[in-house]
């Protein structure tokens, strides 16, 4: 999810950005690991994490995320950013997977992550309806006749399908084969490079410690 323009914590006391876009999946790794280690035992077991192009903002300062605190602080708090740094965690926890850090035998692990792109679905047009319609008072003809049309005109033409946008998550999670563990891609199936930070072994082993912490006990 993209938060709103304010900080809001969960009920579990972590900002809401960072708790839907990664503490949740690292906390179902978490829970699934018995379930993980028996699959391996007898095939491949491919992992997909859907990131973003998003992750290549992140801060020139990591150490401020390695700490629940930092994150939580309403002083760093800009939701474009906690977007794109959620999306950076993405690319680092499906790395710390290919790397060994979820299962000990990790040689029938394949983790891969991925930008899906633009993809025409109904929540561009929710968005627009809500962050522009709605706060700037648009007159409903302008609106209904003028700026949703040209929004689909171009979305039509420029954004992948329902169909094609599902090919790359597709593949990674049926066909991925063992030296595309730890890549990232785009769509359609291109193999990209990944923000230098995203493959810095200090990075991914002081987030993943960090997400043990913050998702500990809960399973």
């Amino acid at each position: 999810i993209i938060s709103g323009p304010e900080l809001k914590l969960t009920d579990d006391g972590i900002e809401r950005t960072f708790q839907t876009n990664h503490f949740g999946h690292f906390q179902m790794s978490q829970c699934l690991k018995p379930l993980l280690e028996k699959a391996s035992e007898t095939g491949l077991v491919r992992i997909v994490v859907v990131s973003s192009a998003a992750h290549y903002a992140p801060p020139k300062d990591f150490t401020m995320w390695t700490s629940l605190e930092e994150i939580n602080n309403l002083e760093n708090f800009r939701k474009y950013f906690y977007y794109s740094m959620t999306k950076f965690a993405n690319v680092l926890f499906a790395n710390g997977i290919a790397g060994g850090m979820l299962l000990e035998n990790s040689e029938n692990i394949i983790a891969t992550s991925l930008h899906p792109g633009a993809v025409e679905t109904g929540i561009w047009e929710a968005d627009v309806s809500r962050e522009i319609f709605e706060s700037y008072n648009m007159p409903t003809w302008l609106r209904d006749d003028v700026i949703i049309p040209t929004l689909r005109s171009i979305r039509n033409q420029t954004m992948w399908t329902i169909y094609e946008g599902a090919w790359t998550q597709t593949y990674l999670a049926t066909q991925a084969k063992k030296a595309e563990s730890g890549k990232y891609f785009h769509p359609i199936i291109r193999q990209l490079e990944v923000h230098p930070m995203a493959n810095d072994a200090k990075n991914i082993k002081a987030f993943w410690e960090l997400s043990s912490k913050v998702t500990a006990g809960k399973c």
